[in-house]
């Protein structure tokens, strides 16, 4: 394994992780507020 083919590893799949966690956190985030709101309401 070369240096360069290990840095995109560990760039790509951190990232690839990273969108799929804030992505995660977006819907709960939203369904999280949404019912907040519907409470106060």
């Amino acid at each position: 394994m070369t240096r360069s083919s290990l840095e995109r590893d560990y760039t790509l799949v951190p990232s690839g992780l990273a969108g799929r966690a804030v992505r995660a956190l977006r819907e709960n985030g939203f369904t999280v507020l949404g019912e907040g709101r519907a409470r106060l309401g």
